[in-house]
């Protein structure tokens, strides 16, 4: 009986332990703010992929837009880059200074020739980001019009 109470209380030691051990080193999903940079990886398969020549990622707000953002970019757009090798694609883009806070998720990534344009938007993978912007512009109230000129 005794060993049982021992090996009961090994064991909650032992799972408390996993438990906290796993919640501790748990990651944080990294927030972006305005300026830093995006880095993305676009690989295609099939035939032709020497025929592309360039390959963008879009990812759009899936959050509310706080109230002082409104007029701030609500997506953004990946497709500054070059091909690395056929078919692979290395984009990357400062995040623009008015994109509006909140999470963002991959909507939908392009590709083409200068003559022929591809997108997909569906059987994505699951990319989502969270940018933080303390900046605010809150729309200002129009105060008055008045037509100053004569006929």
């Amino acid at each position: 009986m005794k060993y049982t109470k021992f090996f009961f209380a090994l064991y909650a030691l032992c799972v408390g332990a996993a438990l906290t051990t796993s919640t501790a080193f748990a990651q944080v999903p990294t927030a972006y703010k305005p300026g830093d940079t995006l880095s993305f990886t676009i690989k295609f398969d099939g035939e032709g992929l020497e025929k592309l020549t360039n390959a963008s990622v879009n990812l759009t707000l899936t959050s509310p837009v706080k109230e002082d953002q409104k007029a701030f970019l609500t997506y953004i757009n990946v497709s500054a880059g070059s091909g690395a090798r056929p078919g692979v694609f290395e984009v990357s883009a400062k995040i623009p200074d008015y994109t509006a806070s909140g999470t963002y998720t991959l909507h939908v990534v392009n590709t083409g020739t200068p003559y022929v344009g591809f997108s997909y938007s569906e059987g994505l993978p699951s990319i989502t980001i969270t940018v933080i912007n303390n900046d605010r512009f809150e729309k200002p109230k129009l105060r008055s019009v008045e037509i100053t000129s004569k006929p």
